[in-house]
């Protein structure tokens, strides 16, 4: 399909910043490092950067992944734009370019969790010394760099930013001085540890708290001990009541990794969580395929990936997936259009 009446906002606005490595993007939806030898504001100028926003402008689209980017893969399949792909309009490019730092950033460099998934990791990775020193070093480095023009900021897409000593510090000493032009905290979560308690621990950011991802994998306690190993269902029920009970957050994002172990909660999991947050605000029902972040051998992230013509139980989430968009709800967002 022709991407040039699209573009993509992330590589203007957007950043990623693991341990030792910058992105404009999710690596895997567009696997382009931008690190140089200088500072993040350099990292932000450099040729790659630029490279990849030029691939927007021009429609190339070259170093993104249509399969595994959700919102291109609605595009390529059902021609509606999602998330940050929008369609091209000059006043959009002209917005675009207007911006010299990021506005919007994930947090990738804190792998400290209360859970141990397998699809992430081997084994729980807890507050050790040199994790929390070295993410109050790049956050000190965030601050200096892109401080002021932030104003978006998602934490964690690697650990868990209640469980995280570094973050959570970070949020419970939240200053405006130091982000003047801070609007939203994007919480992304297991939510195993968002309660009341931690709540008003992080009351300097709670103003600032208005969105969420909570990833959950699951719709049934079996399944859920399973892929969520070191999770409580009953505690993940009563915590996502709380928070459906918190109106600032108007914008929640449910999230469901796709796996053999669970590809026929699909359905189950969409009507269950909309059962639950029945209060007015934005909800997304997000279905993301199974990566394999080096932590599962090729025979078992094989065996994980159903979604291959030549898995077992491939049939069946065809099936899935068909029942899923029956509903015709633009909530659902997910890379499985076209699969058969």
């Amino acid at each position: 399909m022709d991407l040039k009446n699209y573009i993509c906002t992330n590589p203007f606005i957007y950043t990623e910043i693991t341990v030792d490595k910058q992105h404009m993007c999710c690596n895997e939806w567009m696997g382009l490092d931008i690190k140089t030898k200088g500072s993040l504001t350099d990292n932000w100028n450099s040729s790659k950067a630029k490279s990849a926003r030029q691939s927007m402008l021009d429609g190339t689209f070259k170093y993104c992944s249509t399969d595994k980017c959700p919102h291109l893969n609605d595009v390529v399949h059902n021609n509606r734009p999602s998330g940050p792909v929008k369609i091209k309009t000059d006043e959009l490019v002209k917005e675009l370019k207007s911006y010299k730092l990021p506005n919007s950033m994930k947090v990738v460099f804190d792998s400290a969790c209360n859970l141990a998934c397998p699809s992430c990791r081997v084994d729980f990775i807890r507050n050790e010394n040199y994790i929390t020193n070295k993410s109050r070093n790049i956050l000190t480095d965030i601050e200096k760099s892109y401080g002021e023009s932030l104003e978006f900021i998602s934490m964690s897409g690697y650990g868990d930013p209640f469980y995280s000593e570094a973050l959570f510090e970070w949020l419970c000493n939240f200053s405006t001085e130091k982000y003047p032009n801070m609007t939203n905290i994007h919480m992304h979560t297991n939510a195993m540890l968002w309660n009341e308690r931690n709540w008003e621990k992080i009351k300097p950011a709670q103003p600032f708290i208005k969105s969420a991802e909570i990833s959950i994998d699951a719709s049934n306690p079996e399944t859920y001990h399973k892929v969520r190993k070191g999770g409580k269902w009953d505690l993940l029920l009563k915590n996502l009541k709380f928070i459906n009970s918190l109106d600032q957050v108007k914008n929640i994002i449910l999230s469901f990794v796709i796996q053999d172990d669970n590809y026929d909660q699909i359905v189950s999991f969409y009507k269950l969580m909309d059962s639950i947050f029945q209060k007015e605000r934005d909800l997304t029902f997000q279905y993301y395929k199974i990566l394999n972040w080096g932590v599962l051998s090729n025979d078992e992230f094989e065996d994980k990936a159903i979604w291959n013509t030549n898995h077992r139980n491939h049939n069946k989430l065809v099936k899935q997936i068909q029942l899923l968009d029956s509903f015709n709800d633009k909530r659902i967002v997910h890379s499985l259009h076209g699969i058969q």
